[in-house]
């Protein structure tokens, strides 16, 4: 699923998918801020084609999956292109906080910071 709040997007899957998809699907993002939330309904992992490669791939996460390697291509593109019929809004501007010039705390009361003028 993905989920847009005002300048943030944030894409779901069921399962936990390597973190190249994320790192894509955040690269491609038109949205000032973008998530990629995981592991939302089950406990699987979704590896990327190369990962299932007896030469070059393999490992736990490739010889536990429950998917073929064409799963995460296809569920990246979905996510995809659900996220691009969303219109981001404008990021708010961050917001200012005036410096500290002074410290609190327990029975006692600093005049002032060290680095003050």
């Amino acid at each position: 699923s993905v989920l847009q709040l005002g300048p943030l997007v944030i894409a779901s899957t069921p399962c936990e998918m390597f973190a190249q998809y994320a790192l894509d699907f955040k690269a491609q993002s038109k949205f000032p801020f973008t998530w990629f939330s995981q592991l939302a309904y089950l406990y699987c992992y979704i590896p990327t084609p190369d990962a299932f490669d007896p030469n070059t791939g393999g490992g736990y996460e490739a010889s536990t999956a429950r998917f073929v390697p064409e799963t995460g291509p296809a569920w990246y593109k979905i996510l995809c292109e659900m996220a691009s019929k969303l219109t981001p809004e404008d990021a708010p501007p961050p917001e200012t906080v005036p410096p500290v010039k002074e410290t609190w705390g327990y029975n006692f009361k600093r005049k002032s910071l060290p680095n003050d003028k």
